[in-house]
């Protein structure tokens, strides 16, 4: 067996060798992919041998405890090391998680939200560690995680649950890179009421960028979007900018000079701009955030529930009572809220979400939530794209493709721009949706043989939220099609 010392002796050797700019485009995938399941392998001995170490008090004694030791040994946060050793300690109890994570067949953060449920619920193990391994989504782990969670304590008192998700709550700054990083956490019913707030500013921002010509991405637009809700609440309370020093002071109503303002005026020239000067300052940034504001903000909150649970008082792990993209929710305070006029809630019951299809563009209101939440990210195969996904027809609409579930579908902007303007294609078969990217640009590589089309099961986006209104109607054979027609491939 090899030794450690011949493992970093080898290490070292290749890591030398590798020249990234002799590989080729495919070969430097390759390497990229092959390197995954040896990191995670490494990352999974690292974990279990710290907490051995923290097991025996062995670690450095110039550090506090064997996580700050393993935070200064990796350069990592003090609460990415925690993560670790808590999770290695954890997964003594999970042997299957435990095997799979030293195999490199999960990650750490998967490894971690597995134990997490399966220590409330051991039977949904097996289940979460298969799907995990299928999907190598982190995203979609920590969601099936959730619903487990949520499923096992469905006899919780809801004071009770609320009172543990409350004492959970946090709100971290810090510095990263030479910018001020946010980190929060929040109950999903208390930050579902401030999230329209949020996604109305965000609108805001992304639609004055567009104007002025500028594009960012939809993380900078996200936080646009929030630093301008907060100066407006700062605004609604009397707290304004003061542009010269651009911090934050309270409002003062204006007033006449007193007496002697002469005798004051030396004493504030040095901080208080003339009007010609201040006019001739460059807005900051906060200025410029400060000019974006909503229209009218939809205070909607949009809540899925299949009707059962509903019906029930609680959902269980193959059942959805959740707020897209903020996680799942007592079935008791839907309930509870249902009357409010602000909540718009998407009940699950076999419903032919055909009916709702249209003659026009416009999509209405129950067809819009029904393909949110049948697909939660970008169709394509592959694509785990979850975030500012745009509907699409399949079969155009200017070639009679009616507005309905059945002929529509979520794409990320990237995957759309390339359907509608570039040539690519989605076409099903009778068990598997095929996706033919358009030709590559001039200068671009080819694709390898055999990876076009892209291949993805029939049903392998869907969620347990089963709105599987799929097309009956299977695409043409792409063998048997017009050269005209033909997609790349």
């Amino acid at each position: 067996m090899a030794s450690l010392a011949d493992v970093e002796r080898l290490v070292a050797q290749w890591s030398a060798q590798v020249d990234p700019a002799t590989l080729t485009g495919q070969q430097a995938a390759e390497v990229t992919a092959r390197l995954a399941p040896v990191i995670r392998q490494l990352s999974a001995v690292q974990a279990s041998v710290g907490a051995r170490v923290e097991q025996c008090h062995s670690h450095d004694k110039r550090f506090c405890s064997t996580v700050d030791w393993m935070a200064r040994l990796n350069g990592s946060s003090f609460g990415e090391a925690k993560r670790v050793v808590d999770t290695a300690r954890a997964l003594k109890q999970f042997p299957q998680t435990a095997e799979a994570f030293r195999a490199g067949d999960l990650s750490g953060a998967q490894a971690a939200a597995i134990a997490a449920a399966a220590a409330i619920d051991p039977s949904a193990e097996a289940d979460l560690v298969e799907r995990a391994v299928t999907t190598r989504d982190l995203v979609e782990t920590r969601e099936r995680a959730d619903k487990v969670k949520a499923a096992a304590r469905h006899g919780e008192d809801p004071a009770v649950r609320r009172g543990r998700l409350r004492a959970r709550r946090r709100w971290a700054e810090f510095n990263d890179d030479e910018m001020v990083a946010v980190a929060g956490r929040f109950s999903p019913e208390d930050f579902a009421m401030v999230r329209p707030v949020i996604d109305a500013f965000n609108d805001a921002a992304f639609e004055q960028a567009r104007h002025d010509g500028r594009r960012d991405s939809t993380e900078a637009y996200r936080s646009d979007g929030v630093l301008a809700a907060l100066a407006a609440a700062g605004e609604a309370i009397g707290i304004t900018l003061d542009r010269t020093t651009e911090t934050a002071r309270p409002a003062e109503p204006t007033q006449t000079a007193p007496p002697d303002a002469d005798a004051e005026s030396d004493a504030t020239a040095a901080t208080v701009p003339t009007t010609t000067e201040a006019a001739a300052d460059e807005p900051s940034e906060l200025d410029r955030l400060l000019q974006v504001r909503p229209g009218r903000v939809k205070w909607t909150v949009t809540i899925l529930v299949d009707a059962i649970a509903l019906k029930r008082g609680y959902a269980t792990a193959s059942e959805t009572c959740e707020i897209p993209g903020v996680g799942p929710v007592d079935a008791r305070w839907v309930s509870r809220i249902l009357p409010d006029a602000m909540v718009d809630v998407l009940v699950h019951d076999l419903k032919d979400i055909r009916s709702y299809a249209t003659i026009t563009r416009k999509r209405k209101k129950a067809l819009d939530r029904a393909l949110k939440a049948r697909d939660r990210r970008c169709v394509v195969p592959g694509c785990r794209r979850r975030i500012r996904l745009e509907a699409d027809h399949r079969h155009d609409f200017a070639k009679l493709g009616p507005t309905s579930g059945a002929n529509m579908q979520m794409l990320c902007p990237k995957h759309h721009d390339e359907k509608t303007h570039r040539g690519a294609r989605i076409v099903r078969t009778d068990a598997e949706w095929h996706w033919y990217p358009p030709r590559p640009k001039p200068g671009e590589p080819a694709p390898s043989p055999g990876s076009i089309p892209w291949k993805a099961s029939i049903g392998e986006h869907l969620n347990p939220f089963d709105l599987t209104d799929l097309p009956d109607d299977i695409d043409p054979d792409p063998e048997q099609m017009p050269d005209d027609q033909l997609p790349f491939g």
